[in-house]
C-alpha cells in the first residue's frame, strides 16, 4: 500500500465551476474517463481511483455559498460506467457512498449490484451534521454498515472510510470502525495544508490502537495531497470547513498559476518526507492520494493543476519505490 498512489477524482458536476466562481464547461461522465486515462497513461503505480460524493442536503442549502449545483452523478453508477470503459483499470475504481439516510438492509441491493458489476472497493461516508437536516432522517451510521457488509456472505468488499485527522476524538472513531470492518480497513484521509496536525494525529492513532491491542499495520491510511493552483484558495478551505488554509502565507505573494503549482509540489513533498518517516517509526501503513480537483476551463483546456497533480504523483511514486 505504501508504495502505491490513490488518485482522488470527484465525480463530475453536471456543471462545474472555477475557484473564482466562473463556470466551466458542462461535464458528462466521460470527463472522469479522460481524467483517469491521463493518469493511467502516465506510467504511475496506482492503487486506485477514488470517486468522492457530496451530501445532497449539505450542498443544497449551503452549497459552498451556492457555488456547487445540486445535480451530480450517482457514484455507484459513475464507477460502473468507468469500469466498462477502462479496459483493465476498472478494478481500481473506489466509489463513495453516503450511508446514513437508509438502514443497511435498505442499501443491500445497491451494494449487491455494485459487487455484481465487479467493483470490489467502496468508501462509506457518514453524517455531515450533528443532527439530520430538514427533510432527512438518519437511519444508520458508518459502523452499522461496516458491520453489515463485513458479515455478508454475498460480497466481500475491501471496506474504506473517511478519516478527518483534525477532528477531536478521530483516533477512537477509527479504532471502532476498524473493529466493525473485521479488523481490516483503509482510510481515505482528508487532504493536508499543514503536516503538523497529521503528525500529531498519527501518534494519537498509534496510542489508540495500542490501548485496544489492535494491529496498526492492518490499517491503511491514505494521506490526501492537493495542488493549490487557484488564485483564491477559499475553494480548498471550504472543503476543509475552514475560513482559510493553514498554508496561506506560503501562497499569498504568488501571482501566477505556475508559481502556485510549483509551491504546492515543494510543500507536498516536504509533507510526504515527514509523514513517511513518522509512519515507519510507529508502524502505520501509509499511502498517498492525489486530488486533481480542477479539471477543465470553459474552452475545454485541462487546468494546469491537473498536470501538476500528475507531476506530484510521479515524484512521490519515485520516492516510495
Amino acid at each position: 500500500m505504501s508504495s502505491k498512489l490513490w488518485i482522488e477524482n470527484p465525480p463530475p458536476l453536471k456543471q462545474a465551476f472555477r475557484g473564482d466562481g466562473t463556470n466551466l464547461a458542462s461535464v458528462p461522465m466521460q470527463e472522469g474517463e479522460e481524467i483517469v486515462r491521463l493518469f493511467t497513461q502516465s506510467n504511475l503505480d496506482i492503487a486506485g481511483f477514488h470517486h468522492a460524493d457530496l451530501d445532497h442536503f449539505e450542498y443544497g442549502e449551503k452549497a459552498l455559498h451556492r457555488e456547487i449545483p445540486l445535480e451530480r452523478h450517482d457514484t455507484f453508477e459513475y464507477a460502473t460506467y468507468l469500469k466498462s470503459r477502462l479496459n483493465g483499470h476498472g478494478d481500481e475504481l473506489t466509489p463513495h457512498r453516503i450511508v446514513v439516510y437508509q438502514t443497511p438492509k435498505q442499501q443491500h441491493d445497491a451494494f449487491k449490484k455494485l459487487w455484481m458489476e465487479g467493483v470490489r472497493r467502496v468508501v462509506l461516508v457518514g453524517k455531515p451534521f450533528d443532527r439530520a437536516p430538514s427533510g432527512a432522517q438518519y437511519r444508520s451510521c458508518v459502523v452499522d454498515v461496516l458491520e453489515y457488509l463485513a458479515s455478508s456472505r454475498e460480497f466481500d468488499f475491501d471496506l474504506g472510510v473517511i478519516g478527518i485527522h483534525t477532528r477531536e476524538g478521530e483516533a477512537d472513531r477509527i479504532t471502532d470502525k476498524f473493529i466493525a470492518a473485521g479488523k481490516k480497513l483503509f482510510v481515505m484521509g482528508q487532504f493536508l495544508d499543514t503536516a503538523e496536525t497529521m503528525l500529531n494525529f498519527m501518534d494519537e492513532l498509534a496510542q489508540a490502537f495500542d490501548k485496544k491491542k489492535l494491529d496498526l499495520n492492518a490499517l491503511q491510511w491514505n494521506v490526501g495531497l492537493a495542488i493549490f493552483g487557484l488564485k483564491t484558495r477559499s475553494f480548498h478551505a471550504k472543503l476543509l470547513r475552514k475560513k482559510q488554509l493553514a498554508c496561506e502565507k506560503q501562497f499569498c505573494d504568488l501571482r501566477s498559476t505556475e508559481c502556485r503549482i510549483t509551491q504546492s509540489l515543494v510543500m507536498n513533498l516536504e509533507f510526504v518526507e515527514q509523514i513517511t518517516r513518522r509512519a515507519k517509526e510507529i508502524g502505520l501503513n501509509v499511502g498517498y492520494s492525489i486530488q486533481p480537483i480542477i479539471e477543465r476551463y470553459a474552452d475545454g483546456k485541462i487546468h494546469p493543476s491537473t498536470y501538476g497533480a500528475v507531476t506530484l504523483a510521479r515524484y512521490i511514486s519515485s520516492s516510495l519505490s
